[in-house]
């Protein structure tokens, strides 16, 4: 008795490989960061918002991940609102 096995060829497959990051680079702000950050901006705004307020506006979202470590450093140094928002463009 002979066994015999057809096979097509295999499917085409696309396979995604996780973009490379340099060594050296800093790694993105993660979502703890960006709270920080958001929680800050509203103390400089509007100190003494409730805290559901505060989870609320971090729930509309930021492109806080975008932003540079030495942005993000810059904008947690600030100690008014117009400082705050200068970091944005005044950081690599």
């Amino acid at each position: 008795m002979a066994l015999v096995v057809a096979c097509s060829a295999p499917a085409a497959t696309h396979v995604t490989r996780p973009a490379i990051r340099d060594a050296g680079a800093p790694a993105p702000l993660g979502e703890p960061e960006c709270d920080a950050l958001v929680d800050h901006a509203i103390d400089l705004l509007r100190p003494g918002i409730p805290d559901a307020t505060r989870a609320e506006l971090r729930a509309v979202g930021t492109s806080c991940r975008e932003l540079s470590r030495s942005a993000y450093a810059c904008a947690m140094a600030a100690t008014t609102l117009d400082a705050f928002v200068a970091c944005d463009s005044a950081q690599p």
